[in-house]
Protein backbone atom coordinates (compact mmCIF):
# COMPACT_ATOMS: atom_id res chain seq x y z
CA UNK A 1 0.00 0.00 0.00
CA UNK A 2 1.20 3.48 -0.77
CA UNK A 3 0.03 6.32 1.39
CA UNK A 4 1.91 7.23 4.55
CA UNK A 5 5.51 7.72 5.58
CA UNK A 6 7.16 5.14 7.81
CA UNK A 7 7.64 7.73 10.54
CA UNK A 8 3.94 8.46 10.81
CA UNK A 9 2.51 5.10 9.82
CA UNK A 10 0.54 3.40 12.54
CA UNK A 11 -0.66 -0.18 12.44
CA UNK A 12 -2.96 -0.87 15.36
CA UNK A 13 -3.98 -4.37 16.37
CA UNK A 14 -7.62 -3.84 17.26
CA UNK A 15 -8.43 -7.48 17.87
CA UNK A 16 -7.21 -10.90 16.84
CA UNK A 17 -6.50 -11.09 13.10
CA UNK A 18 -7.62 -7.52 12.48
CA UNK A 19 -5.48 -4.47 11.71
CA UNK A 20 -6.16 -0.78 11.36
CA UNK A 21 -3.82 1.48 9.39
CA UNK A 22 -3.90 5.23 10.02
CA UNK A 23 -2.87 7.60 7.24
CA UNK A 24 -1.30 10.54 9.05
CA UNK A 25 1.01 11.97 6.38
CA UNK A 26 -0.91 13.43 3.47
CA UNK A 27 0.99 13.46 0.20
CA UNK A 28 3.51 10.81 1.18
CA UNK A 29 4.17 7.91 -1.17
CA UNK A 30 6.31 5.77 1.12
CA UNK A 31 4.87 2.26 1.24
CA UNK A 32 3.40 0.52 4.26
CA UNK A 33 3.76 -3.25 4.27
CA UNK A 34 1.61 -5.69 6.21
CA UNK A 35 2.90 -9.23 6.51
CA UNK A 36 0.35 -11.96 7.22
CA UNK A 37 2.19 -14.80 8.96
CA UNK A 38 -0.17 -17.67 8.25
CA UNK A 39 -3.22 -18.75 6.31
CA UNK A 40 -6.61 -17.67 7.59
CA UNK A 41 -9.35 -15.08 7.31
CA UNK A 42 -8.18 -11.53 7.96
CA UNK A 43 -9.86 -8.14 8.07
CA UNK A 44 -8.05 -4.98 7.03
CA UNK A 45 -9.80 -1.77 8.11
CA UNK A 46 -8.75 1.54 6.58
CA UNK A 47 -9.68 4.92 8.06
CA UNK A 48 -8.69 8.05 6.12
CA UNK A 49 -7.98 11.16 8.19
CA UNK A 50 -9.03 13.53 5.42
CA UNK A 51 -12.09 12.92 3.28
CA UNK A 52 -10.38 13.98 0.06
CA UNK A 53 -7.57 11.42 0.29
CA UNK A 54 -7.67 8.42 -2.05
CA UNK A 55 -6.09 5.00 -1.68
CA UNK A 56 -3.59 4.65 -4.49
CA UNK A 57 -3.35 0.87 -4.52
CA UNK A 58 -3.62 -2.30 -2.50
CA UNK A 59 -1.44 -5.19 -3.64
CA UNK A 60 -1.56 -8.76 -2.37
CA UNK A 61 1.31 -11.09 -3.20
CA UNK A 62 2.90 -14.34 -2.11
CA UNK A 63 6.20 -13.58 -3.81
CA UNK A 64 8.84 -13.39 -1.04
CA UNK A 65 11.08 -11.26 -3.26
CA UNK A 66 8.46 -8.61 -3.96
CA UNK A 67 9.01 -5.07 -2.74
CA UNK A 68 6.34 -2.35 -3.00
CA UNK A 69 9.08 0.25 -3.33
CA UNK A 70 10.51 0.77 -6.82
CA UNK A 71 13.99 -0.71 -6.88
CA UNK A 72 16.53 -1.69 -9.51
CA UNK A 73 17.01 -4.88 -7.53
CA UNK A 74 13.42 -6.02 -7.99
CA UNK A 75 14.05 -8.19 -11.07
CA UNK A 76 17.57 -9.05 -9.99
CA UNK A 77 16.02 -10.74 -6.97
CA UNK A 78 13.70 -12.91 -9.05
CA UNK A 79 14.48 -16.47 -10.09
CA UNK A 80 13.14 -16.36 -13.65
CA UNK A 81 12.20 -19.62 -15.38
CA UNK A 82 11.97 -19.04 -19.15
CA UNK A 83 9.51 -21.21 -21.02
CA UNK A 84 9.18 -21.82 -24.76
CA UNK A 85 5.46 -22.42 -24.40
CA UNK A 86 5.07 -24.73 -27.39
CA UNK A 87 7.93 -26.95 -26.21
CA UNK A 88 7.01 -27.17 -22.52
CA UNK A 89 3.90 -29.30 -21.95
CA UNK A 90 0.77 -30.10 -23.95
CA UNK A 91 -2.15 -29.54 -21.59
CA UNK A 92 -4.88 -29.50 -24.24
CA UNK A 93 -4.49 -31.64 -27.36
CA UNK A 94 -7.69 -30.11 -28.72
CA UNK A 95 -5.87 -26.93 -29.73
CA UNK A 96 -2.83 -28.57 -31.34
CA UNK A 97 -3.91 -27.59 -34.85
CA UNK A 98 -6.37 -24.77 -34.11
CA UNK A 99 -6.77 -23.94 -37.80
CA UNK A 100 -3.07 -23.14 -38.21
CA UNK A 101 -0.46 -24.87 -40.40
CA UNK A 102 2.86 -26.43 -39.40
CA UNK A 103 2.02 -28.83 -36.58
CA UNK A 104 4.29 -31.87 -36.50
CA UNK A 105 5.88 -33.18 -33.31
CA UNK A 106 8.50 -35.01 -35.41
CA UNK A 107 9.71 -31.79 -37.03
CA UNK A 108 11.90 -29.50 -34.93
CA UNK A 109 10.85 -26.47 -36.97
CA UNK A 110 7.12 -26.92 -36.42
CA UNK A 111 4.71 -26.72 -33.50
CA UNK A 112 4.61 -29.51 -30.90
CA UNK A 113 1.52 -28.59 -28.87
CA UNK A 114 2.65 -26.91 -25.66
CA UNK A 115 0.10 -24.42 -24.35
CA UNK A 116 -1.10 -22.26 -21.45
CA UNK A 117 -2.93 -25.15 -19.79
CA UNK A 118 0.26 -27.18 -19.93
CA UNK A 119 2.19 -24.50 -18.05
CA UNK A 120 -0.62 -24.15 -15.52
CA UNK A 121 -0.53 -27.86 -14.81
CA UNK A 122 3.19 -27.64 -14.04
CA UNK A 123 3.12 -24.56 -11.79
CA UNK A 124 3.65 -26.60 -8.64
CA UNK A 125 6.71 -28.17 -10.23
CA UNK A 126 8.02 -24.75 -11.25
CA UNK A 127 7.39 -23.41 -7.76
CA UNK A 128 9.25 -26.37 -6.25
CA UNK A 129 12.27 -25.44 -8.35
CA UNK A 130 12.39 -22.12 -6.52
CA UNK A 131 11.26 -19.98 -9.45
CA UNK A 132 9.55 -16.71 -8.53
CA UNK A 133 8.75 -15.69 -12.13
CA UNK A 134 8.07 -17.34 -15.46
CA UNK A 135 8.87 -15.77 -18.83
CA UNK A 136 6.58 -17.24 -21.45
CA UNK A 137 6.68 -17.05 -25.26
CA UNK A 138 4.90 -14.21 -27.07
CA UNK A 139 1.16 -14.89 -26.92
CA UNK A 140 0.01 -13.24 -30.15
CA UNK A 141 -1.43 -15.10 -33.12
CA UNK A 142 1.08 -16.23 -35.73
CA UNK A 143 -0.87 -17.07 -38.89
CA UNK A 144 1.91 -19.34 -40.16
CA UNK A 145 1.73 -21.35 -36.95
CA UNK A 146 5.29 -20.47 -35.94
CA UNK A 147 6.01 -22.34 -32.71
CA UNK A 148 8.26 -19.63 -31.21
CA UNK A 149 5.65 -16.87 -31.33
CA UNK A 150 7.94 -14.21 -32.79
CA UNK A 151 6.04 -13.83 -36.07
CA UNK A 152 2.81 -12.09 -35.08
CA UNK A 153 0.21 -11.38 -37.74
CA UNK A 154 -2.60 -10.28 -35.41
CA UNK A 155 -1.57 -8.03 -32.55
CA UNK A 156 -5.02 -8.18 -30.94
CA UNK A 157 -5.55 -11.95 -30.83
CA UNK A 158 -4.12 -14.70 -28.64
CA UNK A 159 -2.42 -17.57 -30.45
CA UNK A 160 -5.22 -20.19 -30.54
CA UNK A 161 -2.66 -22.98 -30.60
CA UNK A 162 -1.53 -21.86 -27.12
CA UNK A 163 -5.11 -21.53 -25.88
CA UNK A 164 -7.73 -18.86 -25.37
CA UNK A 165 -7.50 -15.51 -23.62
CA UNK A 166 -9.37 -17.12 -20.72
CA UNK A 167 -6.71 -19.86 -20.58
CA UNK A 168 -3.97 -17.22 -20.41
CA UNK A 169 -5.81 -15.33 -17.68
CA UNK A 170 -6.25 -18.55 -15.72
CA UNK A 171 -2.53 -19.28 -15.99
CA UNK A 172 -1.68 -15.82 -14.63
CA UNK A 173 -4.14 -16.15 -11.74
CA UNK A 174 -2.86 -19.57 -10.74
CA UNK A 175 0.76 -18.42 -10.97
CA UNK A 176 0.04 -15.41 -8.79
CA UNK A 177 -1.60 -17.63 -6.18
CA UNK A 178 1.79 -19.32 -5.84
CA UNK A 179 3.72 -16.06 -5.67
CA UNK A 180 4.99 -16.50 -9.24
CA UNK A 181 5.20 -13.47 -11.50
CA UNK A 182 4.33 -13.89 -15.20
CA UNK A 183 6.44 -12.04 -17.77
CA UNK A 184 4.68 -11.59 -21.10
CA UNK A 185 7.19 -11.34 -23.93
CA UNK A 186 5.78 -8.37 -25.87
CA UNK A 187 7.22 -8.14 -29.39
CA UNK A 188 5.97 -5.20 -31.42
CA UNK A 189 8.62 -5.09 -34.15
CA UNK A 190 8.27 -8.63 -35.54
CA UNK A 191 5.73 -9.25 -38.28
CA UNK A 192 6.38 -12.67 -39.76
CA UNK A 193 7.96 -12.95 -43.22
CA UNK A 194 4.89 -11.92 -45.20
CA UNK A 195 6.54 -8.89 -46.77
CA UNK A 196 9.38 -8.58 -49.29
CA UNK A 197 10.14 -6.63 -52.46
CA UNK A 198 10.48 -7.40 -56.14
CA UNK A 199 12.89 -4.54 -56.69
CA UNK A 200 16.43 -5.16 -57.95
CA UNK A 201 19.07 -5.75 -55.25
CA UNK A 202 16.52 -6.87 -52.63
CA UNK A 203 17.24 -7.80 -49.83
CA UNK A 204 20.60 -6.01 -49.76
CA UNK A 205 20.54 -3.07 -47.39
CA UNK A 206 19.76 0.28 -49.01
CA UNK A 207 20.49 3.50 -47.16
CA UNK A 208 17.94 6.31 -46.79
CA UNK A 209 16.58 8.30 -48.45
CA UNK A 210 16.34 5.38 -50.84
CA UNK A 211 14.16 2.37 -50.11
CA UNK A 212 12.39 -0.61 -51.68
CA UNK A 213 8.78 -0.97 -52.78
CA UNK A 214 7.31 -3.51 -50.39
CA UNK A 215 4.72 -6.15 -51.23
CA UNK A 216 2.92 -9.05 -49.61
CA UNK A 217 4.23 -12.54 -50.43
CA UNK A 218 1.59 -14.26 -48.30
CA UNK A 219 -0.78 -15.58 -50.93
CA UNK A 220 -3.45 -12.96 -50.32
CA UNK A 221 -3.23 -12.91 -46.53
CA UNK A 222 -2.91 -9.56 -44.78
CA UNK A 223 -2.06 -8.47 -41.27
CA UNK A 224 -5.11 -8.07 -39.10
CA UNK A 225 -6.51 -4.62 -38.30
CA UNK A 226 -5.25 -2.03 -37.62
CA UNK A 227 -2.48 -2.99 -40.04
CA UNK A 228 -4.62 -4.38 -42.89
CA UNK A 229 -4.96 -2.56 -46.22
CA UNK A 230 -8.31 -1.01 -45.33
CA UNK A 231 -6.87 0.48 -42.15
CA UNK A 232 -3.79 1.77 -43.97
CA UNK A 233 -5.98 3.40 -46.62
CA UNK A 234 -8.01 5.15 -43.95
CA UNK A 235 -4.99 6.27 -41.96
CA UNK A 236 -2.50 7.18 -44.71
CA UNK A 237 -4.57 7.50 -47.89
CA UNK A 238 -2.76 4.55 -49.48
CA UNK A 239 -1.94 0.90 -48.73
CA UNK A 240 1.84 1.19 -48.95
CA UNK A 241 3.51 -1.20 -46.50
CA UNK A 242 6.29 1.32 -45.97
CA UNK A 243 3.76 3.16 -43.81
CA UNK A 244 4.31 0.53 -41.12
CA UNK A 245 7.63 -1.16 -42.01
CA UNK A 246 11.15 0.01 -42.73
CA UNK A 247 11.86 -0.62 -46.40
CA UNK A 248 15.66 -0.69 -46.43
CA UNK A 249 16.27 -4.44 -46.73
CA UNK A 250 18.24 -6.75 -44.47
CA UNK A 251 20.85 -5.83 -41.88
CA UNK A 252 24.14 -7.05 -43.35
CA UNK A 253 26.62 -5.26 -41.09
CA UNK A 254 25.82 -5.43 -37.38
CA UNK A 255 28.55 -2.90 -36.70
CA UNK A 256 26.64 -0.30 -38.68
CA UNK A 257 24.17 1.53 -36.44
CA UNK A 258 21.99 2.63 -39.38
CA UNK A 259 21.60 -0.94 -40.60
CA UNK A 260 20.89 -2.20 -37.09
CA UNK A 261 18.16 0.41 -36.65
CA UNK A 262 16.50 0.23 -40.07
CA UNK A 263 17.37 -3.20 -41.43
CA UNK A 264 15.37 -6.39 -41.20
CA UNK A 265 16.54 -9.38 -39.19
CA UNK A 266 15.30 -11.75 -41.87
CA UNK A 267 13.83 -11.23 -45.34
Amino acid sequence: MNGTSLANARIDIQQFNAWAWANTAAGSSIAVTLTIPSAGTYTLNLWMRDAWLDIDRILLTRNPNFSPVASADFWRNQNIYQIITDRFYNGDTGNDVAGLPNFNISNGGQAHGGDFKGIERKLDYIQALGATAIWISPVLKNQNGDYHGYAATDFYAVNPRMGSLADLQSLVREAQKRGILVINDVVVNHGSTWVDSGDANWPNFGYPPGGYNLRYNSGGKQYAAPFDNASLQTRFGNTGLANIFHNNGTTQNWGDATQVELGELLS
